[in-house]
């Protein structure tokens, strides 16, 4: 658990009781978690109407960010005009907290759970169609959110980041899962050598298998690649986009990528 600790705090250099929603002076709006109050930015679109359901998507900063620094990547314009309402919450410190030691589950994940219900309550949500996403430290939580509350998940979109292995679940729930890397990503390798987190291709096949997914598309063109597998039933799919070259930062070409394959889930 040190190990893993550190290894955050080196992704942080790198890159339940509540009240409802209130908004602040500076367009912050908060909710108190077992006595602590977090942050986070609601983005409705210019047209929002109570009378009209919209997806939601929470993006997830990496690790030593906050809403702030990730708010001017193109996701609430890409997201307003497919109708989403885009959701920024703020780590404390910088962090998220994806594991503690208790056995209770992560504090955050608790957040996030409760933000997502909460915005479902304030806002025109079709509760079916939440997605998250994150950066770095916001995909390791990502993908602990889709192990903890998968139920009320729709996809996730996972960029840069990883799971450790101890933490990867002995069964999943299936889900879809679109993970977006860059081979020559310094700050979470593809393929961790050392056995810090899992390998990209690794993870990814935990998904397939816990689908019991086929793959339906494996193409490489424009120094990208891209590998799809489909479920049986169709209900779910997953998706790996693999970039030659990025290193550890938003890749102009994530909105689209995120919302193509999200929108494809609608």
């Amino acid at each position: 658990m040190k190990k893993i600790a550190l290894f955050i705090l080196a992704l942080t250099y790198l890159g339940c009781q509540s009240n409802p929603i209130t908004l602040d002076d500076r367009d912050r709006s908060t909710m108190v978690i077992d006595g602590q109050t977090r942050s986070f930015f609601v983005r409705l679109p210019g047209d929002y109407s109570e009378t009209q359901e919209y997806a939601l998507l929470l993006y997830l900063h990496g690790g030593g960010q906050s809403a702030v620094d990730v708010m001017n990547l193109g996701f609430t314009e890409a997201g307003h005009v497919l109708n989403y309402i885009v959701v920024y919450p703020s780590g404390i410190g910088g962090n998220w907290f994806i594991y503690d030691n208790t056995g209770q589950g992560s504090s955050d994940v608790k957040y996030l759970s409760t933000l997502i219900d909460r915005l479902i309550e304030s806002y025109a949500i079709n509760s079916d169609q939440v997605f998250v996403s994150g950066f770095s430290l916001g995909g390791f939580m990502s993908y602990s959110l889709a192990f903890a509350i998968p139920e009320k998940l729709r996809a996730i979109s996972v960029h840069s980041g990883s799971v450790f292995p101890e933490h990867m679940p002995e069964e999943l729930i299936p889900l879809s899962v679109q993970h977006i890397h860059a081979l020559d990503d310094g700050g979470i390798p593809f393929e961790d050598s050392q056995g810090q987190v899992m390998p990209v291709r690794e993870v990814i096949q935990n998904w397939v298998e816990a689908n019991g997914a086929t793959e339906s598309l494996h193409q490489i063109k424009a120094e990208r690649e891209y590998q799809r597998w489909e479920s049986k039933d169709r209900e779910n799919t997953l998706e790996l986009v693999i970039f030659e070259k990025g290193g550890h930062q938003p890749f102009t070409a994530t909105p689209e990528l995120l919302f193509a394959f999200f929108d494809g889930l609608r």
